[in-house]
């Protein structure tokens, strides 16, 4: 933990520092009628 460091993208011309890195990934099979609870419900985690 915290031995990782961001690195930079150029965008458009300008130099920009990416400090974070993805760590997880989620997958989830909810069917239609649970969508807009289960992503509520994983956002407001």
């Amino acid at each position: 933990y915290g031995r990782q460091k961001g690195h930079t993208e150029i965008y458009r011309g300008a130099e920009y520092a990416v400090s974070f890195l993805p760590k997880i990934k989620i997958e989830v099979a909810v069917g239609a009628d649970m969508v807009d609870k289960a992503v509520e419900a994983i956002t407001s985690a």
